[in-house]
């Protein structure tokens, strides 16, 4: 079952960056290698905004990690394969601050794993195009699997829901039985006669007390 499950990861990775690289004529790694001297200064900016959300997850962070990799992608626009990367980045940061402390503990293990191969990526000159896809195929791959543990997470906790539900709706079945139609017409006949009994009982009590006085 797992076999099969890793297949099926693996034939959609391949199909997703066959994708998104069938256009890819751009420059390549080689060309744009000398990139911005500030592009490692963004880089520890970046690092060191990731390793805060270790600490704390809160909005100043989250809002941080989005502005870095905006910069990234500005800086690092002629590259394909790093805006892919980026844009990785920017789904899983998303995902983190809009869930904060509830978010899935493995997308705090991903963000960190997609920085360092986002990093190995940008800066190592020694690596070919095809062993930066494949850093990036491996990451990818990984957000997928965690896609499919949230969603199979979130459809666990509608199943725990449901239970509750009919339990606390027999309950209130408990209290208040069906009555019949007839039953319910035949009491209300009974409450309109008492109430008239006594409304009649209420008038010659105040006809006694006029005579006595």
């Amino acid at each position: 079952m797992a076999q099969k499950k890793d297949l099926s990861v693996s034939s959609e990775v391949k199909s997703r960056l066959e994708e998104l690289f069938k256009e890819d004529d751009g420059p390549t790694h080689d060309d744009i290698f000398e990139e911005s001297e500030n592009s490692d200064d963004v880089l520890r900016a970046l690092k060191a905004v990731v390793l805060s959300i270790d600490w704390e997850i809160n909005d100043e962070t989250m809002s941080s990690l989005m502005d870095q990799i905006s910069i990234l992608k500005n800086v690092y626009q002629q590259d394909r394969i790093l805006l892919l990367f980026l844009q990785l980045l920017g789904k899983l940061g998303v995902y983190i601050k809009a869930k904060k402390a509830n978010a899935h503990p493995d997308s705090i293990k991903l963000l960190n794993s997609t920085i360092q191969s986002f990093e190995k990526a940008a800066l190592d000159n020694k690596l070919s195009d095809s062993d930066r896809k494949q850093l990036l195929q491996t990451e990818v791959s990984r957000f997928i699997v965690l896609k499919e543990q949230v969603s199979l997470k979130k459809d666990t906790q509608a199943q725990a829901v449901k239970p509750l539900e009919k339990v606390y709706q027999k309950e209130i079945e408990i209290e208040k039985p069906d009555i019949p139609v007839e039953l319910t017409i035949a009491i209300e006949e009974i409450k309109a006669m008492i109430k008239a009994e006594f409304n009649d009982m209420k008038a010659e009590l105040r006809m006694l007390m006029k005579k006595r006085s």
